[in-house]
C-alpha cells in the first residue's frame, strides 16, 4: 500500500531508529523487510549490512540511484547459525564505514538476546531493520519489550526508556488472497518521528493499550 511504502521510505528514518516488520509465520515479512532495503539503497545510498539465519532474499551487491549517479549503495549479506550470530552482532558496529544513511538487518528477533542486540545497535545511530512474530501490532510490541527486557534480568524501565527513543516503525502485516489469486497486504502501522514523540511517551510509560487510536 502506498502509506507503506512512503513511511519505510522516509527520508526522516535516515537518522536511524528500529523497524520493525512483524506478524505470523507466512505473511511476507521478510520480502517486506528486504524491499525496504533494497529500496532505501536505491533511493538515498550508503551501506547495508545484514545478519541472517538463513539468508531468504537476495541482497548483495551495489545499487545505484537512476536519477543521481552520486547515490551509490552497497549491501553485504552474512549467513550464520546458532551462537555465531550473537558473535557477528557484537563485531557488526566494527565493520561500518562512516557513512550517513547505514542500515543493519538483523533478520528474525525471536530470542531475548536478539530483541537487546537489535536495541543496543539502534541506539548508535543505524537504522536497524528486523523481523518478529506477533498476532497483532500490540502483541508485537509487548513481545520484543518483554523479550529484550528477559535478557540478563534486564530493567524493564530502562528497556521501555530505550526501545521508545529509538522505535520509528511497526508494520504487522497480513496477507489476504483476492479474487484473482493474488495476495495483498493489509498492514497495521504505527510510526514515531522522534524520542519526543506523544507515541514514544506512552511507549515509555508501558501505555501501550492506548496506542490503539493512534494505529488506527
Amino acid at each position: 500500500p502506498g502509506n507503506v511504502i512512503e513511511l519505510l521510505l522516509s527520508p526522516r528514518l535516515s537518522s536511524g531508529g528500529l523497524i520493525i516488520i512483524a506478524g505470523e509465520t507466512g505473511q511476507g515479512k521478510s520480502t517486506t523487510a528486504a524491499s525496504c532495503i533494497a529500496s532505501r539503497l536505491k533511493n538515498f545510498g550508503s551501506f547495508c549490512l545484514t545478519i541472517e539465519d538463513p539468508i531468504e532474499m537476495p541482497l548483495q551487491g551495489y545499487y545505484e540511484n537512476p536519477k543521481d549517479s552520486n547515490k551509490k549503495g552497497v549491501c553485504f549479506q552474512t549467513n550464520c547459525e546458532g551462537e555465531e550470530i550473537f558473535e557477528a552482532i557484537k563485531n557488526s558496529l566494527r565493520c561500518y564505514p562512516s557513512v550517513s544513511n547505514s542500515m543493519l538487518f538483523l533478520g528474525e528477533t525471536r530470542d531475548a538476546m536478539m530483541a537487546s542486540e537489535v536495541l543496543k545497535i539502534a541506539t548508535n545511530g543505524h537504522l536497524v531493520v528486523t523481523t518478529l512474530h506477533g498476532s497483532d501490532l500490540t502483541n508485537s510490541l509487548k513481545r520484543f519489550i518483554q523479550l529484550a527486557s528477559s535478557y540478563k534480568n534486564a530493567n524493564e524501565a530502562d528497556v521501555k526508556s530505550i526501545f521508545s527513543s529509538v522505535f520509528r516503525l511497526l508494520i504487522h502485516q497480513k496477507l489476504d488472497l483476492l479474487p484473482n489469486g493474488k495476495r495483498r497486504i493489509r498492514p497495521q502501522v504505527l510510526f514515531s518521528p522522534s524520542s519526543t514523540s506523544t507515541i514514544a511517551s506512552r511507549l515509555r510509560s508501558g501505555q501501550i493499550e492506548l496506542l490503539s487510536t493512534d494505529i488506527q
